[in-house]
């Protein structure tokens, strides 16, 4: 049967799963242990040796005699919120951003990804990166496409150019490195991005056919209280 184990028995450091360093050791900083009435069994805030960042679980009880070590690999995690992307936006652009989550903890490495990432989305929005005698266009050119064609805000056309530099810096630069503050604002702006192009408009569409029905229920109604007139 599930177990509580005190706090000051239990080991310090712990095999848990953080959404930028998977198979992360963590280190066990404070602990509130819920009752039978709570809404949560054992809240755990620990530090992840490896990015040094900061997460909070909601630990489950364990097992009579698991391995009090492994109690967080199972458990769920409740901070950071997960960096997943939405499932509308399309798989090979999921996949190329969690390729970049994953070696978040090395900037460099980070931008990079988060340039092939803007790449893709660029394709998926229809701007070609082929031109009409086989040639590659560069990801300026497909930026410029878009742009004309789509007349991308100047703040929409900042963010996509500051990633692209930045993913040059982080490819080709050997006296300039990214700083990770930098690379946590990219990341902020890049979802802030997703949300713009793959979001808003779903949620708009859903928001426009809903409306439509109210339109046309309230049409119906107004039909069905017209007065009639006397024979």
């Amino acid at each position: 049967m599930p177990v509580q184990i005190p706090l000051q028995s239990k080991p310090k450091y712990y095999e848990g799963v953080c959404p930028h360093c998977p198979n992360s050791r963590q280190e066990l900083l404070f602990e509130l242990d819920g009752g039978m009435h709570d809404d949560f069994s054992s809240l755990s805030l620990v530090g992840c040796e490896d990015c040094r960042g900061v997460l909070l679980y909601d630990a489950l009880w364990l097992l009579e005699g698991a391995d009090p070590s492994k109690f967080l690999a199972s458990s769920r995690l409740l901070w950071p919120p997960s960096d997943d992307l939405p499932d509308h936006v399309p798989e090979a652009i999921r996949a190329l951003y969690a390729g970049a989550l994953k070696v978040k903890s090395h900037p460099d490495s980070f931008v990079v990804q988060l340039r092939r990432t803007i790449e893709a989305i660029c394709i998926d929005l229809g701007a070609r990166n082929y031109d009409q005698d086989g040639l590659h266009i560069n990801l300026v050119g497909m930026l410029d496409e878009l742009e004309r064609r789509d007349g991308f805000s100047a703040t929409v056309r900042d963010i996509l150019h500051q990633i692209r530099y930045l993913g040059n810096v982080g490819a080709h630069s050997i006296d300039e490195t990214v700083d990770p503050s930098v690379a946590q604002i990219l990341d902020e702006l890049f979802r802030l991005l997703v949300q713009y192009i793959y979001e808003m408009p779903r949620k708009l569409d859903i928001l426009k056919r809903e409306t439509q029905t109210l339109r046309l229920r309230q049409g119906q109604d107004k039909r069905n209280h017209i007065p009639q007139k006397n024979l």
